[in-house]
């Protein structure tokens, strides 16, 4: 290779380093700007803070590294804190967005704060070109949620997504979720103090649901507006309990459920029985239900066997009996 050819090729990679230097300059500060923006954006109910905020992954990434973040959602009444959370974005795939979250994460609402020790949560968000709709997926492993007194649960691994269409605001988001292996040994006092012998390990939840945004909701009251979630399926083993349900729930701004929801069970006497040992369903209350549940069922015999439920404000239902009160955020 002659001396000038080397030179022209020298000055040609000069050239491409130059502009991608360009790029990655100026992609990293408009993304930059965009977040400072939103941290600081006080036309908003959020009030934000961190301790510093930092660019690297030069020449094909661009990462921003947030320390110390904290957030309080004042429609909520919510305020996280989270530790560390780094934003990569890759230059030559602009729609796709990679988030990893240091735990612990702290969460507080009301005068409960819970804190999330975890590994690294990981999250991606992919927005598809020329399409209003944003897919987002969370997982991560080893989970643990506590009070600032007690561990309440475990969970081996964490999985969610959601799509979502953003052309308008009230449109739906299909949400997946799955869990497994989740440890109940630090919430027995709070389910009930003189309930024993619950299997304190559920082996699989998976829901899947869509949520439908409150389009009466302007974004300006104080207290959180009711959400409403139409639950496609949810699946749960826990012990001898195998169930799934369907239906509508509302959750309101106290954390309180309404709805009602089609249960199917593969054994109902089998469960029935593991709740009045367990003391969750009293002798009396679990005669009304075999009752009932025996002569819907020799209506079903030749359908699936489903037993109606009904959420009113956290107290669960069969038929007109009283079966438990579900605990709240606020409650623990």
């Amino acid at each position: 290779m002659g001396t000038r050819t080397l030179r022209i090729f020298l000055i040609f990679l000069c050239a491409i380093a130059i502009a991608l230097s360009s790029v990655w300059f100026f992609q990293s500060r408009k993304i930059e700007k965009n977040v400072v923006g939103w941290l600081n954006d006080k036309n908003s109910n959020r009030i934000t803070t961190f301790r510093n905020i930092s660019i690297s992954g030069y020449p094909n990434r661009i990462d921003i590294t947030i320390d110390q973040l904290e957030i309080f959602l004042a429609n909520f009444e919510v305020t996280l804190k989270v530790r560390l959370i780094q934003l990569f974005k890759v230059i030559y795939q602009p729609s796709l967005n990679i988030i990893a979250i240091g735990t612990p994460l702290e969460f507080s609402t009301g005068n409960s704060t819970f804190v999330i020790n975890s590994e690294p949560i990981m999250a991606s968000r992919y927005e598809r070109k020329n399409k209003p709709l944003t897919e987002t997926i969370i997982e991560t492993n080893q989970i643990k949620i506590s009070t600032k007194k007690s561990e309440l649960f475990a969970i081996d691994h964490l999985l969610f997504s959601a799509k979502a269409n953003n052309s308008n605001k009230n449109s739906p988001t299909n949400t997946y979720l799955a869990l497994k292996n989740i440890s109940l040994t630090g919430l027995s006092d709070i389910l009930s103090s003189n309930k024993t012998g619950m299997q304190n390990r559920i082996e699989r939840i998976i829901l899947d649901s869509t949520i439908i945004p409150n389009s009466n909701y302007s974004g300006t009251n104080v207290k959180m507006p009711s959400t409403q979630a139409r639950i496609n399926q949810l699946e749960i083993i826990w012990g001898p309990v195998e169930c799934k349900l369907a239906g509508n729930l509302t959750l309101n701004y106290l954390g309180q459920l309404t709805g009602s929801l089609d249960l199917s069970l593969r054994n109902w006497r089998q469960t029935l029985e593991y709740f009045v040992k367990t003391g969750f369903v009293s002798k009396e209350n679990a005669t009304l239900l075999t009752a009932g549940l025996t002569m819907i069922e020799g209506v079903n015999k030749n359908t699936e066997f489903k037993i109606p439920l009904k959420i009113e404000k956290n107290v669960l239902f069969i038929g007109p009996v009283r079966v438990l009160v579900l605990p709240t955020f606020r409650s623990i």
